[in-house]
């Protein structure tokens, strides 16, 4: 038995087509995409669908039902991973009626000069880890006037908005810290507060999490919105607990069944995102070493040990535990960041404080470092020294849930085009929101915030980063989407 079955996908100028037997009668399956360049497989150990790499984007897919024709899966490749519903049930890329698309992008947009009054307001005061309260407080208002019951001081500074009444829960997350850094953007938003801005975009995110709460507080929702305002994910506290472990340990995941979140990106033009599953940011751990030694003049170094020349090899050879003692197909990075020790030129010093990161995107890798990192600090005592080393361990590993980083291309795809969703890789910075991820299935997505208009080379974390507003309802349309979608998705 054969069949074809095809539709129509966002930016697609015409639909492709597929046919496939049923396993039994046919064990080599055909995949007929004359227009496309693709390898593909098929899965002989039983039905379902999964994702091969191949050198293209596609504008039209088919979407065959391997269900009812017990068929197994099909793989090709996709910008995103494909999304699926059961064992025997496979979805390819949702599609939806152009007017009801065209509607959302045109409510979202609507919203716009709320949304950039809200990110100048939080832009203009920007305020430290667990000390946003000026934040907050604009936060709970925004979403209290909006019908939401409000939670205020989770996470100590945190913020929780609840939407609908009962039904199957999604949580959506904003981070709400500034950074320690001078703005030196001449803007009328500039930053109003001595040393401190919003140079990562937490002030957007943040307002593109009230725009998403605006948006769906006129749905009908079969479910329940949870809004996640956190504080600190920039760094920690006093205990060694960021913004999304003090929500975490407040109860803020509690019930929740999924979880999702946005970043800036600056690298990427405005009407685009990034989104893949698996691992998206690094593990991060940070370690502090005292390297000591017998200080003495700097004339009669034979009478001492001097610590800056052991620290020297000791640094030298940490750059070996990534070239030699690691698999080289996996990621990591060893940096020491910061080197003290000594008071004039002519005197060798007691003793040398060095203070680095570690990081990694497989937990297997993270411990092998950490056990490298204490054995080649031992090479302090063969040079006649010692060493007092410190690891504290950071954020975990962000893994997106393939089907969860599927929605939201899925969702994107219908509100931008196919073409402007782009296959998200791995990096080594770090993010909290991998706390929140470890609770419940949840994906990142990184919006593309670079202005076409401008041929500035933005940084996050520099002191002259901004971004093109113009995304902001961008951001908050696929948040608000792609919680209406899963919602209703995952009540049938």
């Amino acid at each position: 038995m054969s069949c074809t079955r095809w539709q129509r996908l966002p930016g697609g100028a015409c639909a492709e087509m597929v046919s496939y037997t049923r396993r039994e009668q046919d064990p080599q399956r055909h995949l007929d995409l004359p227009s496309a360049h693709v390898h593909s497989t098929w899965d002989q150990s039983g039905r379902g669908w999964h994702v091969l790499t191949a050198p293209c984007a596609f504008s039209t897919l088919p979407l065959p039902f391997a269900d009812a024709y017990n068929t197994v899966g099909l793989s090709v490749s996709i910008p995103w991973p494909v999304r699926r519903k059961g064992s025997a049930h496979a979805k390819l890329l949702g599609v939806r009626h152009p007017m009801e698309i065209g509607e959302r992008l045109h409510e979202a947009d609507d919203l716009k000069p709320a949304l950039v009054e809200l990110r100048r307001a939080i832009h203009r005061r920007p305020e430290l880890g667990f000390r946003e309260t000026e934040t907050a407080r604009l936060v709970a208002e925004t979403l209290s006037s909006l019908g939401l019951k409000v939670e205020t001081g989770v996470g100590k500074t945190g913020v929780v908005g609840h939407l609908g009444n009962e039904g199957p829960t999604i949580a959506i997350r904003a981070d709400m810290d500034a950074l320690p850094i001078r703005e030196q953007n001449d803007v009328p938003y500039a930053s109003q507060v001595p040393g401190v801005m919003h140079a990562c975009g937490h002030d957007a995110h943040t307002a593109m999490v009230l725009g998403a709460a605006m948006l769906l507080c006129r749905t009908e929702l079969p479910g329940r919105v949870r809004f996640l305002f956190q504080p600190c994910e920039e760094g920690t506290d006093d205990q060694g607990k960021s913004g999304a472990m003090r929500m975490v340990d407040d109860g803020a995941m509690n019930g929740v069944d999924a979880v999702i979140a946005l970043h800036v990106e600056p690298r990427t033009e405005t009407g685009r995102i990034k989104v893949g599953g698996g691992p998206m940011c690094a593990a991060a751990d940070v370690f502090r070493a005292t390297i000591v030694g017998d200080g003495c003049h700097g004339a009669f170094p034979h009478l001492g040990i001097d610590p800056v020349f052991v620290s020297a090899q000791v640094i030298s050879a940490l750059q070996g535990i990534v070239a030699r003692r690691l698999d080289p197909t996996a990621p990591a990075v060893v940096t020491v960041g910061s080197i003290h020790g000594g008071t004039a030129g002519n005197i060798i010093p007691g003793e040398v404080q060095l203070k680095g990161t570690i990081r990694s995107l497989d937990e297997d890798v993270r411990r092998r470092m950490w056990a490298e990192l204490r054995n080649t600090f031992g090479l302090s005592r063969t040079l006649g020294g010692d060493f007092q080393l410190e690891m504290e361990e950071g954020f975990p590993v962000l893994v997106n849930d393939l089907a969860m980083a599927a929605l939201i291309g899925e969702v994107a795809a219908d509100l931008l085009g196919v073409d402007n969703v782009l296959p998200a890789q791995p990096e080594m910075g770090a993010e909290d929101f991998s706390i929140l991820a470890d609770q419940a299935p949840g994906a990142m997505f990184f919006l593309g915030v670079k202005s076409p208009h401008s041929e500035r080379s933005l940084q996050l974390h520099s002191a002259d980063f901004d971004l093109d507003e113009n995304a902001l309802p961008i951001g908050a349309a696929i948040l608000a989407e792609a919680a209406r979608r899963y919602l209703q998705e995952a009540g049938l």
